[in-house]
C-alpha cells in the first residue's frame, strides 16, 4: 500500500457556488461539484468503478432560479446534474433532474 491513496478518499475534490441577483426579488445559482476517482481498497484493487463499493469520479452542475414573487409567497425552478453525468458511489446517482417548487409563508 505504499504510495497508494487512503480508501474513500479522492486525490482531487472541488466545489463551487456562485449566486447573481440582477433583481431584488430574482437569484440566480449555478453550483458545482468535483471528484476524482476514489478507492475502496488499501492496494486499489478495485478496479471496477461502477458497482457495488465501487467509487468513480464526477464533475456536476447544478442551476436555480428563485423569484420571490411578494413578502409571503414564492417561485423556483432548477436542474440538478445538468451535464448529466453518470457516476456511481456505492449506488448509481441520478442523472438530470428538473425541480420546481411553490412555498408560501405567513
Amino acid at each position: 500500500a505504499v504510495g497508494k491513496l487512503i480508501p474513500g478518499v479522492p486525490r482531487w475534490k472541488a466545489e463551487g457556488v456562485v449566486t447573481w441577483r440582477p433583481a431584488d426579488r430574482l437569484s440566480l445559482t449555478a453550483a458545482a461539484r468535483y471528484a476524482s476517482r476514489v478507492w475502496g481498497a488499501l492496494d486499489h484493487s478495485d478496479i471496477y468503478p461502477d458497482t457495488y463499493q465501487g467509487f468513480d469520479h464526477y464533475f456536476v452542475v447544478d442551476l436555480k432560479a428563485l423569484w420571490r414573487v411578494n413578502d409571503h409567497f414564492d417561485a423556483a425552478i432548477g436542474v440538478d446534474n445538468l451535464n448529466n453525468d453518470r457516476y456511481f458511489l456505492f449506488h448509481p446517482f441520478a442523472q438530470r433532474a428538473v425541480t420546481a417548487s411553490l412555498h408560501w409563508r405567513l
